[in-house]
């Protein structure tokens, strides 16, 4: 990045930082995301299901991707905030590690502490190999996570379900947001300010999974003429 800074070449970052971190210096424009946001919503959705009682909790991170550590250390203030007496435990599994060594690992805590009733995956994309760990240690817990991976999310409808929330922007809305940016800098105009170019997180239920469908998955469209009407509207300077 400080070669292509150097080299006068721009470059766009989309999607890798949360709204919470300064933007980089090495940037030209970038779009942020509410990762720790939907880390602090399945804790306030784990503890509401507890209802009132003590629970431990795993954290699952992939500290080679940007905004994993700060997701894992949300999971951890948030508890520490509402729940003193909750303990969480914290394992990292790199991303070519997951479909050898999280299931394993995943079962292992589970086991060791019967107490874990909440695992946070700070990328959706974890729950396929999480869920066969709650299966086979026969233990009532439930998957947080972020992501609205389309393979996941919908996961939620099936019986008996083991996600509690899934939360995550539209792709096809963040890729806009990013193209915005983007048109900005090859036009020679200031990008929008990080922590606002920003393309909507919702968060999803059991409760309202049924509206993640296609084509819209629950965050409809009309982003798509706002954007392009902004585009072709914009005077030039």
């Amino acid at each position: 990045m400080q070669a292509a800074k150097a080299a006068g070449i721009k470059v766009i970052d989309v999607h890798l930082a949360d709204v919470s971190k300064p933007a980089s210096a090495l940037i030209a424009g970038q779009t942020d995301g509410e990762f720790n946001r939907a880390m602090r919503l399945g804790v306030a959705s784990a503890l509401v299901r507890a209802k009132g009682k003590a629970i431990d909790s795993l954290v699952i991170t992939s500290n080679e991707n940007p905004p994993s550590a700060g997701m894992g250390a949300t999971v951890q203030s948030e508890f520490a905030k509402y729940c003193t007496a909750c303990k969480v435990e914290s394992i990292n599994v790199s991303i070519p590690d997951w479909s050898t060594k999280m299931t394993g690992a995943v079962t292992s805590a589970l086991v060791r502490n019967p107490d874990i009733k909440a695992v946070f995956t700070v990328y959706d994309a974890q729950t396929p190999f999480v869920l066969p760990a709650i299966k086979s240690s026969h233990r009532d817990a439930m998957t947080y996570g972020f992501g609205l991976t389309p393979e996941v999310a919908p996961l939620m409808a099936q019986p008996g379900n083991l996600i509690g929330t899934d939360m995550g922007p539209n792709d096809r809305w963040m890729s806009y947001t990013a193209s915005d940016q983007l048109f900005r800098v090859m036009a020679g105009q200031p990008p929008i300010e990080a922590s606002k170019a920003v393309a909507p997180y919702r968060l999803f239920t059991p409760d309202n999974v049924s509206e993640f469908v296609q084509p819209t998955f629950g965050f409809g469209d009309s982003f798509i003429a706002g954007f392009r009407a902004l585009w072709q509207k914009a005077p030039a300077s």
